[in-house]
């Protein structure tokens, strides 16, 4: 398999355009849990710019990257403060993959207006079932800060 690039995150347009550019025809797409945008938003949006999207899950980052599948990972940020780029939770694991294991990262614009929130039953079910004790406590936190010195490249 030809190294690819891994999406983490909800690109804009324009990124959609940048792939078609560059004439990429497929792309790794992390699932994006709890709400699964990145099966559901991003994978849809690749097929209807004609690009495969090939859908993993969220912890098999660490497996395509070190299996050397990944020659680059991009993620998708929401604002830029002190020097920081805000991304969604779990950026900061490809990040710390990307660095050790030398492969390129780049943060882009996240597309605008997603709903951001985390209930705990999207925590707690899945399919409809209930897969975890009801009684459970849960905790997600919705973003990161990435330190701009880690990225090879922001758009």
């Amino acid at each position: 398999m030809d190294k690819k690039i891994l999406i983490y995150g909800i690109p804009d347009k324009r990124f959609y355009d940048y792939l078609k550019e560059k004439k990429i025809k497929e792309v790794f797409v992390s699932e994006l849990r709890p709400n699964l945008e990145g099966a559901k938003l991003v994978s849809k949006e690749l097929l209807k710019n004609k690009i495969k999207p090939i859908l993993i899950s969220d912890n098999m980052l660490g497996f395509c990257v070190s299996k050397n599948l990944v020659g680059e990972i991009v993620l998708f940020y929401d604002k830029i403060v002190s020097n920081k780029v805000i991304c969604r939770t779990g950026s900061l694991v490809a990040v710390l993959l990307a660095k050790k294991h030398l492969v390129p990262i780049s943060c882009w614009p996240a597309k605008k207006g997603i709903k951001k929130s985390v209930h705990k039953k999207t925590l707690t079910n899945f399919l409809g079932s209930t897969i975890a004790p009801h009684d459970i406590k849960t905790y997600s936190n919705l973003e990161e800060e990435i330190p701009l010195g880690c990225l090879n490249r922001v758009e």
